[in-house]
């Protein structure tokens, strides 16, 4: 037994056999974690986990709770299919130096080109071209080309990067310059003209920036721990403090509006967050660290599942009750743009919080429901004809009631799942055909996903008929349910 206690008294517990293969872990928490091994020390199992080889020692499969992950091989141990938990089957091949040549996936075919130094210097769907790059003799990118984008890359002689300009139909759009100190630190970043300045200590750390934010000069300043830890940022008459525990874990931060605090459990996971102005979270995690719920104080919570390689195979939103009027449109007030770009970039949100708010307020505004629309955009930068439409609101503004997702995640709002799914493939187009449902359970809409040669595409299509026999044309941009009609 092998113990291991840090100098806050933090313990761990550690117990191998006579080869040092990892026979059992126990956390600070109590939390205890098994492994078994074969007589080639391959893992066999790691808690619930388990796995299995072939004869040449490659992991075939991986299970957690009956969901498999199944790898195959070539004759040179490269992977070429992969299975996962759901079923999605993705396929590879290579060349004789290793580089992956192409990558099948739900009717999909993506095709790599290299040159002598094994960069990558095309990329392709099918027979269609998506991007194109180019290389210097030191293996710097020069040139990126995506449809009717490119963009140029210039570098110094420590292979730092200079300039970046990017272009449309042969028009400039953006022009990045660079300057550096003599540790690698930008000083300066011109953008489009605009200069932005960095000054730095003699820890390499940011100290001060001047940025041009929404075309105004903006000057932050920065300060730091003994650790390194970023104690305080000003900005414009505004801080931001930060406080630590002594694991260099972050425990609050003070603003205007107040204090939001941060507690982690004995494992050193993030256990519950209060935030200023007094909304709170509490995250719930698996025996191998890994998140699997968060509660807030909104009767919201947030599940996630995973396979037995730790891959998320499941994330799944519960809503215990519809808020009312005021409480959508007060909440949704309160989130930023910036956040709900945040959301979007990590597909947490599929344009939820950004569609409602627009739509409480219309609805406030004007008494209608409203059709969002979504631009979709292909690989050469052209706007699809179709629109992805995300959600329209019950009269009540109690719950959204078309949800459209290119994901595949389970949205719950109030008591009952509102949203069923159906999936065929037809004329080599895989669709998801989404049947939208009213409070009242009627199916008035159709929100489908178009898989096309690996162009996701976003159709939504009105019932022909409402509730009560009304036909309804959803060109007006507004929807009708039995509510209102």
């Amino acid at each position: 037994m092998t113990v291991e206690k840090d100098e806050y008294g933090k313990k761990n517990e550690y117990q191998y056999d006579v080869d040092g293969n990892l026979l059992k872990h126990t956390k600070p928490d109590g939390t205890t974690l098994t492994y078994t091994y074969d007589k080639l020390g391959n893992k066999l199992s790691e808690g619930k986990r388990s796995f299995t080889y072939d004869k040449h020692n490659n992991l075939s499969t991986a299970t957690l709770n009956n969901k498999t992950v199944t790898y195959t091989y070539d004759k040179y141990d490269q992977i070429t299919k992969v299975k996962d938990a759901n079923g999605n089957v993705v396929s590879y091949t290579w060349d004789i130096y290793g580089n992956k040549t192409s990558m099948n996936y739900k009717n999909t075919k993506i095709n790599y080109q290299y040159n002598d130094m094994h960069k990558i210097t095309k990329v392709s769907k099918g027979s269609k071209e998506v991007a194109t790059y180019s290389y210097d003799a030191r293996g710097n990118i020069t040139k990126q080309t995506n449809g009717k984008l490119s963009t140029t890359y210039t570098y110094d002689e420590l292979n730092r990067k200079l300039s970046a300009v990017t272009t449309r139909n042969k028009k400039q759009t953006a022009k990045y310059e660079y300057t550096y100190d003599g540790t690698g630190n930008i000083l300066t970043e011109t953008i489009n003209g605009k200069k932005n300045s960095y000054t730095y200590d003699a820890m390499d750390e940011l100290t001060k920036s001047i940025k041009y934010i929404k075309r105004k000069e903006v000057t932050t300043t920065y300060a730091y721990d003994l650790n390194g830890n970023k104690v305080e940022i000003s900005s414009n008459g505004k801080f931001k403090r930060y406080h630590y525990n002594k694991y260099n874990q972050l425990t609050s931060i003070f603003t205007e509006e107040g204090s939001t605090d941060i507690y982690y459990d004995k494992n050193g996971n993030m256990r519950d967050v209060l935030y200023a102005g007094g909304g709170k979270e509490h995250y719930d995690y698996d025996e191998y660290g890994q998140l699997s719920k968060v509660t807030n104080d909104k009767d919201k919570s947030y599940t996630y599942s995973y396979d037995a390689q730790g891959d998320r195979i499941r994330y799944q939103k519960n809503y215990s009750e519809a808020y009312d009027n005021d409480t959508w449109y007060e909440s949704l007030e309160q989130t930023s743009f910036e956040e709900v770009e945040e959301l979007l970039d990590d597909k947490n949100s599929d344009q939820i919080i950004d569609s409602v708010r627009y739509q409480s307020n219309y609805r406030k505004t004007h008494h209608k429901c409203v059709l969002m629309e979504e631009e979709n955009w292909d690989s050469d930068g052209d706007d699809w004809e179709n629109k992805n439409i995300a959600y329209i609101l019950d009269k009540s503004l109690e719950n959204a009631e078309v949800l459209a997702t290119s994901t595949g995640e389970i949205n719950i709002y109030g008591q009952d799942e509102r949203l069923s799914t159906d999936s065929k493939t037809s004329d080599g187009i895989n669709k998801t055909i989404n049947y939208v449902n009213g409070n009242n359970n009627s199916v008035y809409g159709l929100a489908t996903t178009e898989n096309a040669w690996g162009d996701i595409r976003y159709k939504y299509k009105a019932i022909e008929y409402t509730d009560y026999g009304y036909s309804d044309d959803i060109k007006s941009g507004f929807g009708y349910n039995g509510e209102e009609h």
